[in-house]
């Protein structure tokens, strides 16, 4: 059996033969260095154990989806506002 942690053993995941690293697990880790420890268990019982560190970096930026609402509510308001001057200028005979 093997199996690792981000930890140092408070909370372990599972190596299977479908899944290798816990990306929920991984996503939550912030960026730095990061430690890994790596255990196995063999037929007779035996443990041991290696970590491992690395550097895990994090991009920086904006999530795509703040970007387009942001370019969203720019265009409307921005509408809204043509949308008012010309409600005023109208209303005092500027344009007919």
């Amino acid at each position: 059996m093997i199996w690792y942690s981000f930890d140092g053993g408070l909370t372990t995941y599972a190596i299977t033969n479908n899944i290798i690293f816990n990306q929920t697990a991984w996503s939550e880790l912030s960026g730095g260095n990061v430690t890994i420890t790596f255990y196995a268990r063999d037929l007779a019982g035996n443990e041991a154990s290696e970590s491992v560190t690395v550097t895990k970096s994090v991009p920086s930026g904006l999530d795509p989806g703040v970007i387009i609402t942001i370019v969203i509510v720019s265009i409307v308001g921005g509408v809204a506002v043509i949308a008012g001057v010309y409600v005023f200028m109208k209303k005092r005979g500027i344009i007919r």
